[in-house]
């Protein structure tokens, strides 16, 4: 029995199992009822379900954290940026800062009683998973973009690498190896190299802290070696020739790099002002880059996107939301592996809701081994 007070179970197990297999259900339905079941790797479905599935989980986390006092300063910081930055569309304000807001909720969450899924509801995420991998190679398609290829699904290829990245991370916590490779391999042939990386800090997870001993056994070495191999024919584009013809590893780096920059010579001569301290509106970044550089994008990378748009103040909930996940976890790899998202491409832009339940259901000793 916990005797903690401070430790509640804000889920059920079966609602924990649907909410990792609500976002990919919701975008395989638009897949054919929006997009018609055509691939695009620019589309960007402007009347998607997501942000109201992400608004009603982040109503129930509030009502049944007991409105728990940081619950509820989120919620009114949600409600008066989405009112005050009347430059943009209340829709506009609302869908942009819900991702944001579910992700800082969910990780500044108390610590929960133990959670441990049975082989049912395990068994229904695992099948899960591998359905949409499969689903998402089915209707797969080659792209060039920027000199790179890209395998194109029914999501975008960073938002599914992520999807596999954050499978990985699960498998190897249930020390499913075998399995945690194919979600690896799968992840890493659309392109992405994100969530390639990310899933690195899995293995580095599983090696240190799931299985210590098979540090000096021959499957571990074999696995690093083989993962290491893979991502530098990835990183160099020899790997199998028809589907990395044309790479080039610059191209959209240096469209980051002019990003940032751009951005940070704004944000630089503005100073400590009123605009850099509560921000230029949500998807101000977007107005921004499209008007100064024409390039209609984000600035891909979380630190330097919400500081553009909800400014110092914004960017100081983020960071104590991560305070408080690793103070109430203490798994430095799940920050690490969230951590590279964050830097590399972006965070709370894609799937905060899945990553962060999914980290939520690592058994509790290894929460405590970390």
């Amino acid at each position: 029995m916990i005797k903690n007070k401070r430790y509640f179970k804000i889920f059920t197990n079966w609602e924990y199992v649907l909410l990792i297999i609500s976002v990919p259900c919701i975008e395989i339905i638009e897949f054919f009822f929006i997009k018609g079941g055509s691939v695009s790797e620019t589309y960007v479905s402007s009347n998607s379900l997501v942000p109201y599935l992400y608004f009603l989980v982040f109503l129930i986390i509030v009502c049944r954290s007991g409105f728990d006092l940081k619950q509820v300063g989120l919620l009114i910081y949600l409600i008066l940026n989405t009112l005050l930055y009347n430059q943009f569309s209340l829709a506009n304000n609302a869908s942009y800062l819900i991702p944001y807001i579910l992700a800082c909720s969910l990780l500044i969450l108390n610590p929960q009683a133990p959670i441990e899924l049975n082989k049912k509801q395990e068994n229904t995420v695992i099948a899960f998973y591998f359905f949409i991998i499969f689903f998402y190679y089915y209707f797969a398609q080659d792209r060039l973009y920027e000199d790179r290829f890209y395998l194109v699904g029914f999501v975008i290829p960073h938002q599914f690498s992520y999807y596999c990245a954050i499978f990985t991370f699960y498998l190897l916590s249930k020390n499913k190896v075998y399995l945690a490779i194919i979600a690896t391999i799968a992840g890493a042939y659309v392109g992405a190299r994100s969530g390639l990386i990310a899933s690195a800090i899995g293995y580095l997870f599983y090696f240190f802290i799931i299985n210590k001993k098979q540090k000096s056994s021959i499957i571990g070495p074999v696995i690093m070696i083989a993962f290491l191999i893979m991502f530098y024919l990835y990183l160099d584009g020899s790997l199998i020739n028809k589907v990395f013809e044309g790479f080039n590893s610059s191209s959209s780096d240096d469209t980051r790099t002019l990003l940032w920059l751009n951005m940070w010579n704004v944000v630089y001569q503005d100073g400590i002002d009123f605009i850099n301290i509560f921000g230029r509106g949500p998807r101000s970044s977007y107005t921004f880059n499209s008007s100064s550089l024409g390039l209609d994008l984000w600035m891909h990378n979380d630190l330097f996107e919400i500081l553009f748009t909800l400014g110092i103040l914004g960017l100081l909930i983020y960071f104590y939301s991560f305070y408080k996940f690793y103070n109430n976890y203490k798994n430095y790899f799940a920050v690490l592996f969230l951590l590279v998202l964050i830097i590399t491409n972006g965070f709370f832009t894609y799937i905060p809701l899945t990553m962060i339940v999914f980290f939520r259901l690592l058994p509790n000793k290894i929460s405590e081994n970390s």
